[in-house]
């Protein structure tokens, strides 16, 4: 299976809206991953982390630096999350 996600939004506080190509949508908290180790060291600064994109070669979303998350840990994450809104843990 395929973990294309075809839309993505930085909503605040961490949270980010995203869409998969096979309609599963819902609410991503972050949080837990600003200032993790070198690339995800800048996600700390709010503007920076909002400055998120989705880059349509890897299928994820990405930021300036390069760091990006495994789509499949967001699909995954998500989809057993009640009420579309989940965490993802590290």
């Amino acid at each position: 299976m395929y973990y294309h996600i075809r839309d993505a939004a930085c909503i605040k506080d961490y949270y980010v809206f995203l869409k998969f190509e096979d309609g599963l949508e819902g609410v991503v908290n972050l949080e837990k991953l600003a200032g993790q180790g070198e690339a995800f060291g800048p996600l700390t600064d709010m503007d920076y982390f909002c400055r998120m994109k989705l880059d349509e070669r890897s299928h994820t979303i990405e930021w300036p630096n390069g760091a990006d998350i495994c789509p499949e840990a967001l699909y995954e994450v998500l989809k057993g999350a009640p009420n579309h809104i989940a965490t993802l843990e590290l």
